[in-house]
């Protein structure tokens, strides 16, 4: 394999503008004082050189690395300069490495890890410390990254290995992205996509509390969230440690309980084993940690903030009140359909319309968005001036336009053909395009986005449509996915799915470096990449193709905002045997269910009365008169999740913003209890509160202290809806309130 194909693979994330750059090697001056190496806001790097320490810190965060008495390398100390309170860490190396199957401690000396310096830098974002290592017997310098951003209480870390000698050709095994001893505490995770209850409820919140000698292992050997998602909480009664992997692909995670109070975490890629090139730096998965007070939104803020503020540098969230036609007209439509459907959209508020699979040539069958994929070509006989008209007439109605594409994956039927996909680029596992069916009857396949030529035509179609078609957002599909073992792609026989990952990521930041403003959303056949390597390039992710009724909705808006932020998470209003929408028994119930998300509609405009609509109407208004609160807003979930098997008289969802103005959304399941009273987590004692129904008007004022202790009454009415909406805004100080 060339070096230019390796090369090629692995793209670097996120561009570092490297404003300052100090160097501090050994030997250390003697009496050296504590220097600061480099700021970004509140976020600095620094440096105590006696004691040959580098502290990455701001107001929420520090988190110390540096040579113990052995001067072996190691992470110190994970502490909260706000609050005061550590989260205990045993020193120890933070991550491994496994070369040619030696398993080294990065930084360890008796490893072979020899200290070469450490690199101070303003990334653009935030701060970013580089230490750097030679591993003499294996001729490899070995790099471990870590950045602080500012506001976030969350560490971004990785590893990067660059071969220090000609032809040296390495193999690397089950890399890892981090590894420490932790304090311990109930551990919190979410069940994925696929590994949901019977009945299939996915992103069920699982709780676990390990005793001494258990272990607790999860992962995924496909894509990221298929089994679980790959981010985790431990919960200690006061802070909750947030630890996770910046990967979309296969991961594992393993925790073991010592015999006292510590929990041995670690994070990285199972069962693989990747060969690396003499000047080809391998980058493994970026991983993350740190700690955020329980109170006041705990793990859920802290994310939110290392989304918003790191990963997205500063790239907001919209949260679009978002049209989709799949669930309406499949792929049976055509230019004047989507024509008047915009009308109608537009009537109802609708800010985004999006042309979901089926505009290109396919099948006769009402859903057979297969036949014809990779043509990326619009259907002439339906759409004669192709797309770009759709684009114009959305705009025109005063939306954005949204286009669907699958570029992962081709029909076999389109393969060969001039201009189109070339077999050789196909991902294959044991010779097989699909080890699912008999050989000989797949009818799509994966295309392998390690082999660079494959990689270029599909940047080229991707380019060819956006420039033709112009859309506002981009709905990025991937409905199936293999291991590629094949040879000849620019990977071994356990690797494709980290090269195909890696070259993933590219695919998206080349898109994003040419489209700055696109929007674009991650699907994954449901809610399949539910992960942050996927929140770093895309800007909402619809969660789940069953995206009705509204209590499944709400179940796993429950579970993925105790981690995601809320303004990522989009669903659908659409029709349901027990949820007409012409009709409705509770239009509101519906709506309001998909609020604490991104709303989506997926429903056919001219099927609702004018009455209905105006309804409709309101209710998107509404969404859109909270939305402020929701994009700069983290959930606390204030009762058990609702779901088939588990249905709470109520489940109420807590959204505080950093305005410090409170949204409750409360949902009646019983009847028979027709009111409940919520202590709610985000108040802040010292200030008064008014508190509004958006039903009702103003209820009065509340002390936050009150609300805290005593907590809240939501109760029922006849006339009301089962879905019941409070607005809570910070009035001042304290004072005489009453409720």
């Amino acid at each position: 394999m060339s070096m230019a194909t390796r090369l090629a693979l692995w793209p670097i994330i996120r561009v570092v503008f490297a404003t300052a750059i100090l160097t501090i090697a050994r030997p250390l001056a003697a009496g050296a004082e504590i220097t600061v190496l480099t700021t970004a806001d509140d976020a600095q790097i620094v440096a105590d050189p006696d004691a040959r320490t580098w502290t990455l810190h701001n107001s929420v965060i520090s988190f110390m690395v540096g040579f113990d008495r052995s001067s072996d390398f190691h992470a110190l100390s994970l502490t909260n300069p706000k609050t005061g309170r550590a989260w205990p860490l045993l020193a120890t190396s933070d991550s491994l490495l496994t070369v040619d199957s030696r398993r080294l401690a990065i930084g360890s000396r008796g490893d072979g890890f020899s200290f070469i310096s450490a690199e101070a830098v303003n990334s653009g974002s935030g701060v970013q410390l580089a230490v750097v290592f030679e591993l003499s017997r294996d001729r490899l310098q070995v790099t471990r990254y870590y950045r602080c951003y500012p506001a976030s209480p969350v560490i971004e870390t990785w590893t990067t290995v660059t071969a220090l000698e000609a032809d040296l050709t390495t193999a690397f095994s089950d890399l890892n992205s981090w590894e420490l001893t932790v304090g311990g505490g109930v551990i919190q995770w979410l069940t994925g996509l696929n590994m949901g209850s019977a009945d299939g409820v996915q992103f069920s919140v699982q709780s676990r509390q390990l005793g001494p000698g258990e272990r607790l292992d999860l992962g995924a050997r496909g894509r990221s969230s298929e089994t679980a998602v790959p981010l985790f909480i431990i919960d200690n009664g006061s802070d909750q440690f947030v630890g996770g992997i910046l990967w979309s692909g296969a991961w594992a995670l393993s925790m073991e309980a010592d015999e006292g109070s510590l929990l041995r975490v670690a994070m990285g890629l199972p069962g693989m084993t990747t060969t690396w090139l003499q000047n080809q730096p391998l980058e493994t998965p970026h991983g993350f940690f740190g700690f955020e007070p329980r109170l006041g939104g705990g793990a859920a803020r802290g994310l939110r903030m290392f989304a918003e503020r790191g990963l997205r540098s500063g790239r907001p969230f919209e949260a679009l009140v978002t049209y989709n036609t799949w669930f309406v007209y499949g792929t049976r439509f055509d230019d004047q359909d989507m024509f008047d459907e915009m009308d109608h959209a537009s009537t109802l508020g609708a800010e985004l319309f999006v042309v979901d699979a089926g505009w290109y040539a396919g099948g006769t069958e009402y859903f057979d968005f297969t036949t014809g994929l990779g043509s990326w070509r619009a259907d002439p006989a339906r759409f004669p001036d192709g797309l770009r008209p759709l684009t114009e007439h959305a705009h025109e109605q005063g939306m954005k336009f949204g286009l669907w594409v699958e570029p992962e994956r081709v029909a076999l039927e389109t393969v060969g053909r001039e201009g189109l996909a070339n077999e050789s680029w196909l991902a294959k596992t044991d010779g097989l395009y699909d080890p699912s069916v008999e050989a000989g009857k797949a009818t799509s396949a994966q295309i392998c986005l390690a082999h660079a030529p494959a990689r270029q035509w599909v940047l080229d179609r991707l380019v060819q449509i956006i420039d033709e078609a112009r859309p506002d957002y981009l709905k990025w599909d991937n409905n199936f996915w293999i291991n590629c073992n094949r040879a000849g792609h620019a990977h071994g026989a356990t690797d494709g799915n980290f090269a195909h990952v890696g070259a993933l990521y590219g695919l998206l930041a080349e898109i994003r470096r040419r489209y700055p403003n696109l929007i674009i959303e991650n699907v994954s056949g449901g809610g399949n990449r539910m992960d942050f390597g996927m929140l770093q390039y895309t800007d909402s992710a619809w969660m789940d193709d069953r995206t009705t009724p509204s209590d499944r909705v709400r179940h796993n808006l429950e579970g993925l905002s105790r981690f995601f932020p809320p303004a990522y998470l989009l669903s659908f209003v659409m029709e349901h045997p027990n949820e007409p929408i012409h009709n409705a028994p509770d239009l509101e119930l519906y709506f309001r269910s998909r609020m604490p998300g991104v709303m989506g509609l997926a429903f056919r405009g001219a099927s609702l009365t004018q009455g209905e609509t105006i309804e409709a109407a309101r209710e998107i208004g509404l969404y859109k008169e909270l939305r402020r609160l929701l994009v700069e807003g983290s959930t606390t979930l204030l009762t058990t999740p609702v779901d088939p098997d588990n249905v709470p008289p109520w489940d109420v969802m807590e959204i505080v913003a950093s305005s410090g103005a409170i949204v409750l959304y409360a949902f009646q399941n019983d009847p028979t209890v027709p009111a409940l009273l919520v202590k709610l987590a985000g108040v802040n004692a010292e200030l008064a509160y008014d508190v509004r129904s958006v039903d009702r008007g103003s209820l009065g004022a509340a002390d936050g202290l009150t609300l805290t202790l005593d907590g809240l009454a939501i109760t029922s009415s006849p006339d009301d809806s089962k879905a019941h909406i409070l607005v809570l805004t910070p009035k001042g100080p304290a004072g005489t309130s009453q409720r």
